[in-house]
């Protein structure tokens, strides 16, 4: 898209994250917030903007809170400009040019909403429709109420079950997590390719050791596990684990322990939260890698293959 007033050329993104009440929606986007604006290294500066308060006002910078308790109760659209800014000449791996600028725009719903909309696309219908129409997804999977009974009643008719959901009500059994996966994976099948970041949220709760992938199977299931990956395999949309905690920890008597204490911070001057920004900056390299590909068929820059991505990975979470 081409701005007239700063003759700027950016890419439109819209993320759409999609999850139950109470898996960590809103955290996620405030944590996303404070890793960027506290984010640098030796090749980049890291901007996170947004429009100015009154037309034609230059854009600001977006500084951090701390998360509340109270969770989104209707939808709304959050705009924000990132960018990355090349360091003086920028050693090591170059870009072929200046760092594309994303206008993302992170469509948030209540997760009524969002999951409804899977059972019923009529009653839930602007939901249904902007959430399947983005091509970015964020599914954000919290805790479940108890751990996943393996047997055969469950895993079977999680499937494709008519009576998606128990309620609405949160937490969500591993039961609706399951069933709820299921659903939104068979609605997207056929549809053209997306870009789709599966961030388990609160790993700070839980086993920091596991993998994203361990911790899906232990909190819903080995069946939906391995749906995902056969979709993972078949490379029509690009799917990626992430483990993420977006209240992080603290050192209390030379231990960590999560810094969240019922739904609040439990320290918020020592907030850290733990690669919230990921799944954000994995869809950064969708987008870009394409770009630079399609570039590449026309003027065959000579050092594509050294294109420095953003900084990210799936493995554990790290403290």
């Amino acid at each position: 898209m081409f701005n007239q007033n700063n003759q700027e050329l950016f890419n439109m993104i819209d993320f759409a994250l999609w999850g139950p009440t109470g898996a960590g929606k809103d955290w996620l986007i405030y944590g996303f917030i404070k890793e960027i604006f506290e984010r640098s290294d030796s090749q980049f500066l890291y901007q996170l903007t947004r429009p100015g308060l009154t037309p034609g006002s230059n854009e600001e910078v977006v500084f951090p809170e701390a998360p509340t308790h109270a969770p989104t109760t209707e939808a709304r659209d959050d705009l924000y400009f990132f960018q990355r800014i090349r360091r003086g000449e920028n050693t090591g791996r170059r870009l072929p040019h200046t760092p594309p600028k994303h206008r993302i725009n992170i469509l948030n719903d209540a997760g009524q909403n969002l999951t409804g909309c899977l059972e019923d696309d009529q009653e839930f219908r602007n939901a249904y429709e902007v959430l399947l129409g983005a091509q970015n997804i964020i599914l954000v999977l919290g805790i479940p109420e108890e751990p996943l009974q393996f047997n055969r009643k469950v895993e079977t008719t999680a499937r494709m079950s008519d009576d998606l959901f128990t309620g609405y009500t949160s937490p969500w059994t591993s039961e609706n997590y399951s069933k709820f996966l299921h659903r939104f994976f068979h609605l997207i099948e056929g549809r053209p390719p997306k870009n789709i970041a599966i961030c388990l949220t609160k790993m700070d709760q839980d086993a920091t050791n596991r993998t994203a992938e361990e911790t899906l199977k232990i909190r819903y299931g080995d069946l939906i596990l391995q749906r995902i990956k056969n979709y993972q395999r078949q490379r029509h949309h690009n799917i990626q684990f992430f483990p993420t905690s977006a209240a992080g920890f603290v050192r209390e008597h030379g231990q960590h322990v999560p810094n969240k204490a019922d739904d609040n911070l439990m320290d918020a001057s020592r907030w850290q939260p733990i690669k919230t920004a990921w799944p954000f900056f994995w869809i950064f390299d969708q987008i870009e890698y394409k770009q630079e590909e399609q570039s590449r068929m026309f003027f065959r820059p000579q050092n594509f293959d050294h294109y420095p991505g953003h900084p990210w990975n799936n493995s554990y979470l790290r403290v």
